[in-house]
């Protein structure tokens, strides 16, 4: 993966943007940086649990293969971890949204079409 930009970044993790080099496919990579003996190796093996269901294939040069499902198309697919103990931080690879986030939206306090927000409730719901 090389990285191409900065998305955001929160309490305990950053979000980059990169791109796969064989693949030429964005990616969305939270880093999530660790202390030994930390909550934050329990949150992140929960986050990665959670995500396992939307596991799809691209990535697997980089994040190796398991037994992939069928992941469900109204969910940013995950492509997969990997814990570098040395500079203890896990990196964790998604599906790049353009569009932004949710609390985008919410932040800029800008009008949300009622199409749209019908829209995210069925996906959500699916």
């Amino acid at each position: 993966l090389a990285q191409v930009g900065r998305l955001g970044r929160g309490a305990s993790a950053k979000v980059f943007k990169a791109v796969d080099v064989d693949t030429l496919k964005l990616v969305a990579v939270k880093v999530i940086s660790f202390k030994r003996d930390s909550q934050a190796h329990r949150l992140i093996k929960h986050e990665v649990t959670a995500l396992r269901s939307q596991r799809a294939p691209l990535l697997s040069k980089t994040f190796g293969t398991d037994a992939a499902t069928t992941p469900c198309p109204h969910i940013s697919r995950f492509y997969g971890c990997v814990v570098d103990k040395l500079r203890m931080q896990a990196s964790i690879a998604m599906e790049y949204e353009c569009c932004g986030s949710l609390e985008d939206w919410v932040k800029d306090g800008l009008p949300t079409p009622e199409p749209w927000l019908a829209h995210v409730a069925y996906s959500i719901l699916q």
